[in-house]
């Protein structure tokens, strides 16, 4: 059973939690590195599993059977949020990884045990079956999306892995709510941005929600 007893909205402004998440690096590729890190770090404490209920709490208030759009998370790397998803009534899409860093979402099957339906895709990662069904664009307002993401700046521009594989299938996401769940430390980062970066409407951490405005800031 999840635990739905959480704090919702938190002000990360406050100077107190600006001075325990902001960091300034000079580069992505160093960002990169410091957030593997500190993600490793996060999963081996007690903290993963009121970031759990966080995201439980947020899900299953979306409209029954709206469309979720989640990725597969490296085990032992990003949080194991697969299993709280059994309960939902949600459709559920996972991605495929095409050529040239582009990407499809599929069906993907919860069962049981949530890697039954998956098979092994490019860079080992799990992945739905190419037989599953394809997911329908356009997507609206009422669909969500999980994005993979490392960290955020505090303008909730996401900072992802380097593959660029989301970046360019974000035309096709403007419309849903892009909702990012990660480690507090890792939430108001300050690494250098480009113009084709996407930005997150939610981000979902252990201390609670913040909203970022749908505009997208000039870099």
């Amino acid at each position: 059973m999840v635990s739905l007893q959480i704090e919702l909205d938190v002000d990360m402004n406050t100077p107190e939690n600006l001075r325990t998440c902001t960091q300034d690096f000079s580069n992505k590729q160093e960002t990169r590195i410091y957030c593997r890190k500190q993600w490793k770090s996060f999963l081996k404490t007690p903290s993963p599993s009121r970031l759990l209920s966080s995201l439980y709490f947020y899900l299953s208030k979306r409209r029954t059977n709206s469309r979720l759009l989640l990725f597969i998370p490296i085990q032992g790397e990003e949080l194991p949020f697969l299993p709280i998803l059994k309960d939902l009534n949600l459709k559920f899409y996972a991605p495929r990884l095409l050529a040239k860093h582009q990407m499809e979402f599929r069906h993907y099957e919860m069962s049981k045990d949530p890697y039954a339906s998956l098979e092994k895709g490019p860079y080992g990662l799990d992945t739905p079956s190419q037989h599953s069904p394809l997911l329908e664009l356009p997507l609206d307002t009422e669909d969500t999306v999980l994005v993979p993401c490392l960290g955020l700046n505090s303008e909730g521009i996401r900072l992802g892995r380097g593959g660029g594989y989301y970046d360019r299938f974000a035309k096709s996401l403007e419309k849903p709510e892009k909702v990012a769940v990660l480690p507090y430390s890792l939430s108001m980062l300050s690494f250098e941005t480009q113009a084709h970066d996407m930005k997150i409407n939610l981000c979902i951490t252990e201390k609670g929600v913040q909203k970022h405005p749908q505009t997208k800031p000039q870099v």
